[in-house]
């Protein structure tokens, strides 16, 4: 498996609503949520974004890969993700719900992975990548789109 992280996308968004909107205030079931892209960024985790791959699989046949996006425990919730696979390219993109801006939710300052399953099946034989769409902070602490991808090969 080899994973890398290369800039995808530069996004103006400033601070990123998972790691900014958590405070002290409201009751929880008064909070208003909202489903965003995921962070894909490990540190200071260290977790992988895209677990369980393996080295081989079957044309046809699915299989299930674990995508981590990362955030708050308590004020990150991983939400799905959506699917697009063409030819040996799998794309994914992992949704996490959070808090609105403003909010008022009391969320810890700590950083954990937020795993989800995806069912992906390739039809063509070869090599395959797998790549992960998500959230991360660029060095100057804009919000951009980053990409981490691993392969395998899928056999007849």
């Amino acid at each position: 498996m080899r994973l890398r992280s290369v800039p995808y996308l530069s996004l103006a968004l400033g601070c990123a609503p998972a790691l900014s909107a958590c405070n002290v205030g409201e009751p929880a079931d008064q909070i208003r949520w909202e489903r965003v892209i995921g962070f894909i960024f490990a540190a200071p985790s260290g977790a992988p974004v895209i677990a369980d791959v393996p080295a081989t699989a079957r044309a046809g046949m699915p299989f299930t890969v674990t995508v981590n996006t990362f955030g708050s425990s308590t004020c990150v919730r991983q939400d799905g993700a959506s699917v697009a696979i063409q030819g040996s390219l799998a794309e994914i993109i992992p949704y996490d719900r959070v808090p609105r801006l403003g909010s008022g939710a009391p969320c810890t300052a700590d950083f954990s992975a937020h795993p989800r399953p995806v069912s992906l099946q390739f039809t063509t034989v070869g090599p395959a990548t797998i790549r992960v769409i998500g959230r991360s902070v660029a060095g100057t602490g804009m919000e951009v789109l980053d990409t981490v991808e691993a392969g395998a090969s899928i056999l007849p």
